[in-house]
């Protein structure tokens, strides 16, 4: 037996390259395995032989196997060993949405004669059974760094071409339920490539509680309490005029005043809000305040017959206030506010409008504002005086003939 594998060791050699010059000389491209079976297959019509001359015709064919037992266990050895792959990352039930890989392998052998180095591989990574469209972010190595554009990245299938020994792939996918991938690799130099192996594993999503969320926050700075309209108090004469403004107050002491009127209004603001109320003004009670559609301002007069009330622009927070002028030498008894109207017993609401009229003056125009009774004076040149009482029922004008009786 010594014999016969010294004699077997000494000749493998050139067997093995005589069979792989003859089946490559053609142009063909051979795998591995081929090559492999190729050599094995002269290396036993070799042995057969040379066991034939040692032994005579004489000895069996299983005599020849049982001696060829240890150099085709010592052969298979000798063999590039074939690539396997190592996955570590999350598996089974895992949570989150973009998930982490580690894959790694070990270079395959180099044997004499039969195999080189690998120069590079490609990783190929593929999802299956799934409701996600998984995507490659980013993967990273030693050599190139991390990258999340380029070789390996991109929708799935992806294939990422390395010359390191592992790679580690960051894929992702929302939503997803489960899925199976799949980790294809295959070694790379100038004569060719290996066969491919591959790896796969299954994960299902698992969903986690959510957290306990922050106590709730109140803000009740946006609540408005009023509306302030400054100057409060204002004397005005008849024919005279001046500028009123409003203002928004909140349920933290703040004023505001809207920014579309600070030219009519920033002067009034200042004099007759206190500093500490501007102070306490966020950005959001001055976008409340600014809203037309929530703090549009309208204007009225109580008194429409004395002071008439006219903003600057529909919605506007300014407005001018003017003091009518109308005249009446003597309306009445009643002591009027007003020269020129006649008010009910002894309340204030006006009821009429009087205007003399013709060429002495004897006759009154009485306009009826509203249903109600007052009394009507008239003095003549000589000193009579005499007094009417006048209803008025509806809004409509009356003419009162005032004549002397002798």
């Amino acid at each position: 037996m010594k014999e016969f594998l010294k004699w077997m060791q000494a000749g493998l050699a050139g067997i093995a390259a005589s069979v792989i010059h003859a089946l490559t000389s053609t142009g063909a491209v051979l795998s591995f395995e081929t090559l492999y079976e190729a050599v094995i297959a002269a290396v036993l019509i070799r042995a057969a032989g040379w066991v034939t001359q040692k032994y005579g015709p004489s000895i069996s064919v299983t005599s020849i196997l049982l001696l060829l037992i240890p150099f085709t266990s010592s052969c298979r050895k000798a063999d590039a060993a074939p690539l396997t792959m190592t996955v570590t990352g999350p598996m089974g039930m895992v949570a989150g949405d973009t998930l982490s890989y580690m894959i790694s392998w070990k270079a395959p052998a180099v044997v004499s004669g039969i195999s080189s180095a690998a120069s590079s591989y490609t990783v190929t990574l593929s999802s299956a059974s799934s409701n996600g469209t998984w995507t490659t972010v980013a993967d990273s190595n030693l050599a190139a760094g991390k990258w999340t554009a380029g070789s390996g990245t991109g929708p799935m299938p992806t294939t990422i071409n390395v010359t390191t020994t592992y790679v580690k792939s960051w894929i992702s996918a929302i939503p997803w339920d489960s899925a199976t991938f799949t980790a294809s690799l295959v070694a790379r130099n100038s004569a060719g490539a290996s066969g491919s192996v591959a790896t796969s594993w299954k994960v299902k999503h698992k969903v986690l509680p959510p957290g306990t969320p922050t106590p709730p926050t109140i803000d009740s700075s946006t609540t408005t309490t009023g509306t302030l309209v400054l100057p409060s108090t204002v004397g005005l004469a008849l024919g005279g005029q001046r500028v009123a403004c409003a203002f928004k107050q909140f349920s933290n002491g703040a004023v505001t005043e809207w920014t579309g009127d600070k030219a009519a209004c920033d002067s009034i603001y200042t004099k007759y809000v206190p500093s500490a109320a501007r102070a306490l003004v966020t950005p959001a009670q001055q976008a409340h305040t600014d809203s037309m559609v929530k703090t549009c301002v309208t204007w009225t007069s109580s008194t429409p017959l004395a002071v008439n009330v006219a903003p600057n622009v529909p919605c506007s927070s300014a407005a001018v206030v003017n003091g009518l002028q109308v005249t009446l030498r003597n309306p009445g008894p009643l002591s009027p506010l007003l020269r020129e109207a006649a008010y009910e017993y002894n309340s204030p609401p006006l009821i009429a409008m009087i205007r003399p009229w013709g060429r002495l003056g004897e006759h009154v125009i009485v306009d009826c504002l509203r249903a109600g009774s007052f009394w009507l004076q008239a003095t003549t040149p000589t000193g009579s005086a005499a007094l009417q009482e006048v209803h008025c029922v509806v809004r409509q004008r009356e003419l009162l003939a005032i004549r002397e009786t002798r």
